[in-house]
């Protein structure tokens, strides 16, 4: 109400203000006319000194006046109000109460959090109709790269086994070939022990000769077979190795492609994935739907608003606009009671310094007439400037 009181104020003082405008131009005109050089006449100076604040003090003292009117006006009409019987307040009050619950239904929407900023709300706008097939795509180009990248580590896993595996082959294949040497080397030792035995000591060494060339056939045999299917199977796995790799390499340019899909509709939208993309698309529809409830909100509280000046212009109130921003004093009677004791406390430091002013003013006014007995110089000048003090300071 003080903020409504104020604004009335300084638009009612303005009406003043451009009527001081001229007289005050006159004042100053001829208090320069008459402002003596320096070394000059000295009470001379000293009046026109006291001129220049009791002009200065008028001006004051007229806003202050002003205001005064204001707050009593104000005043007048919170008097208007409580006097009208219920009948002439129902339309009022029942208006006011549809503008403070929209009032308090608008201002805690202001409170709330937005959850989109207004950039991605202006692109959302944008493209709103390109938006759900864009969230499509998306989805499907990170789920077919999900799928890449796990064919891609599947391909790798089964490329490393295969290397692996060659390398486990050979190592076994270069452990059969010493097998090999160490066999040789004991059956060209235990082939000179027989014949020794045979020759030398005449013992019969048949059994242990055919015993001797099993063994030894079986050994070349098995370590043979070894080696070809060792052989074998490092090809196989060369080429699965192979096979693997080229497969890939197609995966990696695969995956490269989706990678490129998602990145660019992720940089387009400034999202991350598609669940943000996706998040994002359901916030802007609920902001959507919120501006529509918060125009429809307003649109609400102009029509209540202007029903409510219609209501109170009718009964001729000082200020009638002031209410819409006070309309719970015309529902809340506490609310008014404060109001009330604002403005009378107010209004009374005013007339306190209306009264302070007033009395400076006509002392200093005094002052100056003391001064003008024993002024030896012409002082119709000067005493113009006084009565356009009286004037505008209503003495």
């Amino acid at each position: 109400m003080e903020t409504g009181v104020q604004e009335g104020g300084r638009r009612q003082m303005k009406l003043f203000r451009k009527r001081k405008k001229a007289e005050n131009v006159e004042i100053r005109e001829n208090v320069i006319a008459e402002e003596m050089p320096e070394g000059g006449d000295q009470p001379g100076n000293r009046m026109l000194d006291e001129c220049e604040q009791m002009i200065e003090a008028a001006k004051a003292l007229e806003d202050t006046k002003s205001e005064y009117k204001v707050v009593t006006s104000y005043l007048n009409d919170i008097q208007l109000l409580e006097d009208m019987s219920e009948e002439e307040m129902a339309e009022i009050r029942q208006a006011a109460e549809n503008v403070v619950a929209l009032g308090n239904t608008r201002t805690e929407y202001m409170k709330t959090e937005k959850k989109i900023n207004d950039a991605q709300f202006r692109q959302m706008q944008r493209e709103e109709d390109e938006i759900p097939d864009a969230i499509r795509r998306l989805e499907s180009s990170e789920a077919y790269q999900a799928a890449v990248t796990r064919d891609m580590r599947y391909l790798e896993s089964e490329k490393t086994k295969w290397v692996y595996n060659a390398e486990a082959l050979r190592d076994e294949q270069n452990f059969l070939r010493k097998l090999s040497i160490i066999l040789f080397s004991v059956a060209v030792i235990v082939f000179a022990v027989l014949l020794v035995l045979q020759s030398i000591f005449a013992v019969n060494t048949q059994w242990i000769w055919m015993l001797f060339l099993f063994a030894a056939g079986v050994c070349a045999f098995l370590i043979y077979h070894r080696e070809q299917n060792n052989a074998e199977e490092i090809r196989q796995s060369d080429r699965n190795r192979n096979h693997a790799i080229t497969l890939l390499n197609k995966m990696k340019i695969k995956y490269v492609n989706a990678t490129n899909a998602v990145d660019y509709a992720c940089e387009k939208y400034h999202v991350k994935n598609s669940y943000e993309f996706n998040q994002i698309w359901e916030e802007y529809k609920e902001a959507v739907e919120e501006r529509e409830k918060f125009q429809q909100l307003n649109e609400e509280l102009d029509f209540y608003n202007a029903k409510l000046l219609r209501a109170l212009r009718s009964y001729r109130l000082y200020d009638t606009k002031v209410w819409l921003d006070q309309a719970k004093a015309l529902v809340d009677p506490r609310e008014m009671v404060e109001i009330k004791h604002d403005l009378i406390e107010r209004r009374q430091k005013l007339r306190a310094k209306i009264e302070n002013d007033t009395r400076s003013l006509k002392d200093k006014r005094k002052n100056t007439e003391r001064m003008l007995v024993d002024y030896p110089g012409d002082t119709a000048d000067i005493r113009e400037i006084l009565n356009s003090i009286d004037r505008l300071g209503g003495l």
